[in-house]
Order: C-alpha cells, then structure tokens, then sequence
C-alpha cells in the first residue's frame, strides 16, 4: 500500500475506519486525519478488523481463544476452519479490501509479466486465497469495463520471504 489512503467505499469501511481511529488514540495518544492502507490491510491489522467485529455484533458467538485473540494467524486459522463467525466476517473483510488494493495495483502498474504477491499474511493464506470463497480474485478483478485487462494478468504468491533469503545471504 505504500502508506496510501484507506478508501473507505461502504458504510461499514467508514465505521471501521472511525474505529481504527479511536484505537490509534487509546493506544498510541495520537488522533489521526486520515489512516492507510496498512491499518487495512496487513497482518496487524487483521486484529484492529477482529476487534471491530467484536465490538460491532457482540452477540455473534465468540469461540477463539484468549490466548490467540490477538494473532493473525490465530484469525485466520479460525476464519477458514468456520470456527469463528467473527473471525470469517474479518478475515471477508480483510480480503476484500487486500483484492481491491491489488486490483488498484494492477491498474496502476499493468505488470504484464505477472504479479508476485508476498508477506506472512499472503503465505498464511495461499492455500485459500485463489478460492471462490474467499473473495479475493472476485475483489481484484472487479474493475469494471477494465476488468479483462487484469484478468490477463497472472498472479503469483511467492513461496517463502525471498527478500530475507537475500539479506541473509549479503550478510553470509
């Protein structure tokens, strides 16, 4: 995301953005303008969607664990095993927003070679990601009369942190 704008598009993305607001302030005492992309979509943020849906649907039942509440890959392991309504409603969410980004991306960039998707999030998810469930490929390809253009467009999740291998192996 490169630190750009959340565009919130529903009214549930305003409230969440209003949300992730008021926690920057509790937690960090700093009152935000506007917030980014990363507090959508990355792998802390999974959490701030989590706490969301909490607090917005307490009724839903609650079944993930104390001691993970706070992981992502707890989230997502609840998410996609249908362990966990909230969980499923966070990790939709997340999804949703993580293909439009990537959608956005393409557009702006048309990587005609292909794009290579990395990071601990995607490699949690790369088992799930390319599934009609899940929401994500629709969430990309959903650019109205371009959408052809970026449907041509291979999409690929990268194995393993390659950019650790290469420190690793600068600093060997």
């Amino acid at each position: 995301g490169g630190h750009t704008e959340f565009c919130a598009m529903t009214l549930l993305d305003f409230e969440f953005r209003e949300f992730v607001k008021k926690i920057v302030k509790e937690t960090e005492g700093r009152d935000l303008k506007r917030i980014s992309t990363e507090r959508v979509v990355s792998g802390p943020a999974l959490k701030y969607t989590y706490q969301f849906f909490q607090e917005k649907f307490p009724f839903l039942d609650n079944n993930l664990p104390e001691e993970i509440c706070g992981r992502t890959h707890g989230i997502i392991e609840y998410a996609i095993n249908k362990k966990d309504p909230i969980c499923e409603m966070s990790l939709q969410f997340f999804l949703r927003h993580y293909g439009w980004e990537i959608g956005d991306y393409m557009l702006k960039i048309n990587p005609q070679g292909g794009l290579f998707l990395m990071g601990g999030v995607t490699l949690a998810l790369r088992d799930y990601i390319g599934k009609p469930e899940a929401g994500f490929l629709e969430a990309v390809y959903n650019k109205g009369r371009v959408s052809g253009m970026i449907q041509s467009i291979p999409i690929y999740i990268l194995k393993r942190e390659i950019v650790l291998d290469g420190a690793e192996s600068y600093a060997l």
